[in-house]
């Protein structure tokens, strides 16, 4: 396998130039993203984000009705202090 059929099967497995977000990173929201578009937030360590059993935050600005899946998402603490959760791909790096 040559160099661009590797470079090929990377980006083809959903792995393109993911950045790693960190605690404390400074971020902005994608304007696609319904009312929160365009906000500034900072991520937060994900125990703050309280589930129920099912894993369901319960402590977030928004209605979630499916359990977090924290391989897709972070924990965001918008710059008024209210919690949620905001899928890795609708994030900047500000």
């Amino acid at each position: 396998m040559d160099i661009l059929e590797k470079i090929d099967n990377h980006l083809n497995n959903n792995e393109i130039n993911e950045v790693r977000l960190r605690i404390g990173d400074k971020v902005k929201i994608s304007a696609n993203s319904g009312v929160d578009g365009g906000k500034t937030a900072k991520v937060v360590d994900k125990s703050k984000i309280k589930t129920d059993s099912k894993g369901i935050p319960v402590n977030t600005n928004t209605n979630h009705y499916s359990p977090v899946d924290w391989k897709k998402e972070v924990a965001i603490e918008y710059e008024n202090g209210e919690l949620s959760t905001m899928y890795k791909d609708r994030l900047t790096k500000i």
